[in-house]
């Protein structure tokens, strides 16, 4: 696991995401949400892997404070990624964007027994936290869409994700 911030605040009003959402760039994420004063515009650039799924939706509920929040996907947005997006008030991506969404996934090592029946709920749990998310956020689409969505890997453009009501526009 990268062990640096692919996160960086370039000035007050553009932050970026170039890599991995890991705990460095959560941190570094959160120290500049609250030093952002949340009622003038921002741009967040976002072209990551994906990264720690549950601290996703936590930035999201954070980032709900920015009254003109425009989250801009680049090139690729995958994964919690494509939850962090979520978090705009206005969602774009450049035409060429793609994005890769997939059921919760856990590295748990050996999962016997009991642990696997534990591993099992907190995957279904998860797979609802996000439906439900992406439900509230997208507007267009149903919870148990969602849930259908995410019961396997997609890989889709930036089309789509405008269709899916994922982005507000597509930059051309």
């Amino acid at each position: 696991m990268n062990t640096s911030s692919n996160f960086r605040a370039l000035t007050q009003s553009v932050w970026a995401l170039s890599g991995e959402l890991n705990s460095e760039s959560i941190l570094d994420l959160l120290q500049a949400r609250y030093c952002t004063n949340p009622d003038l515009p921002l741009l967040f650039l976002i072209d990551s892997p994906g990264g720690l799924a549950d601290s996703s939706i936590g930035l999201v509920h954070e980032l709900n404070p920015f009254t003109s929040l425009e989250t801009r996907a680049l090139g690729f947005c995958a994964s919690a990624a494509v939850t962090l997006l979520l978090a705009g008030t206005h969602r774009t991506a450049h035409i060429g964007t793609r994005f890769i969404t997939h059921p919760c996934m856990y590295d748990e090592g050996i999962v016997t027994g009991a642990s696997a029946a534990d591993l099992a709920a907190r995957v279904e749990s998860d797979n609802r936290l996000w439906a439900r998310l992406f439900a509230a956020r997208t507007r267009k689409r149903k919870e148990s869409f969602w849930r259908d969505w995410f019961s396997k890997e997609r890989a889709f453009d930036a089309a789509e994700a405008l269709n899916l009501g994922i982005l507000d526009a597509v930059l051309t």
